[in-house]
């Protein structure tokens, strides 16, 4: 029934692991097979496919090394080098990684690497122009501007990490502004948590829009990031509320909200069994917030200490065996 795939794309080997799991769950290949049957259907990577992968490792990481070596070394030794010494360095390296992409493609993954460590190297050159010059702006105004001049690298690149190296420079920007005096107050916190929820879900919704017209941005990865960072905030904002005695209806409403939307699209639309855990792991933690407002802290240590652990117990083997079965469920 299979072919062996070890050059097959990826797409065909994720139907072939889920049609391999569901004989396997149906029983019609018994346990004490199912290693050979793996190895004959393709599911386990084979030689080739491991050299793909290590050479993709090395090169992404050996761009990241090239780039973040440049910057610590002139950081270590800030005293010793001189002013146009630093800037030579930061942006010699700079256009280095410019002429790599050039040179290597803007198709190929060298190119695309090279790239990425030229933006990455950008937030050097204007990190050390500010700490050069002490222009006096404040610190969320470099990841902003980083973020601006970051953008036609990242159109002109089509490389998924460029975008998701601009959203965490969207999200710094942002806890920075909310943050101006090192410290939040209650007030900043919350409307901090608030946009940043806004801002996620906004690059969540436009990346999943996107993909299918963008093959380059059909990453999982990528969207499972952003969902992370969508959900992270508007469920600390939910735990917020409980324990501060503010308002919890907006939050909660607006919670619920984003769980049904989360339950329907990646349970019925697009099948990632990550997302739902996502969800699940954010509501066992917004419940084991209200019950350690309103029950824990009137017990004692023991008997909190007890509870707690039976409530998450419980809630945890309720939402294993709840995905277990959508998981069954897809495989049919």
């Amino acid at each position: 029934m299979f072919e062996t795939q070890s050059e097959a794309k990826p797409e065909i080997q994720s139907e072939t692991r889920k049609a391999f799991v569901a004989l396997v769950d149906g029983g019609q290949i018994a346990p004490i097979d199912s290693n050979r049957a793996a190895a004959i259907a393709g599911v386990f990577p084979a030689g080739r496919q491991w050299l793909r992968f290590l050479d993709v490792l090395l090169l992404c990481l050996g761009g990241l090394a090239l780039a973040f070596s440049v910057l610590l070394f002139v950081a270590f030794n800030w005293g010793e080098l001189g002013r146009l010494a630093r800037f030579a360095l930061v942006e010699g390296a700079l256009l280095l990684a410019f002429v790599g992409y050039w040179l290597a493609g803007r198709e190929t993954l060298a190119g695309k690497v090279s790239l990425l460590s030229t933006g990455l190297l950008l937030g050097g050159l204007l990190a050390l122009f500010g700490q050069t010059y002490q222009t006096g702006a404040d610190p969320w105004q470099l990841f902003f501007v980083w973020m601006l001049l970051l953008t036609p690298f990242a159109l002109i690149g089509r490389f998924a990490p460029l975008w998701v190296l601009w959203a965490v420079l969207v999200n710094f920007a942002l806890t920075l502004y909310f943050q101006p005096s090192g410290r939040f107050s209650t007030e900043a916190y919350g409307q901090l948590l608030w946009v940043q929820f806004a801002a996620n879900g906004f690059m969540l919704c436009a990346w999943e829009w996107l993909a299918g017209r963008a093959p380059w941005l059909n990453q999982r990865w990528a969207v499972r990031l952003l969902a992370m960072a969508t959900l992270m905030p508007l469920t600390l904002r939910v735990v917020e509320s409980v324990f501060s005695s503010s308002d919890l209806w907006l939050p909660a409403l607006v919670f619920l909200l984003a769980v049904t939307i989360v339950y329907g699209v990646y349970r019925y639309q697009r099948q990632d069994l990550f997302m739902l855990t996502l969800a699940a792991a954010s509501v066992i933690a917004i419940v084991v917030s209200l019950l350690v407002k309103h029950l824990v802290w009137h017990l004692d240590n023991s008997g909190g200490v007890l509870l707690m652990a039976i409530a998450l117990m419980a809630l945890s083997t309720l939402a294993v065996n709840w995905l277990r079965s959508i998981h069954r469920g897809w495989q049919v």
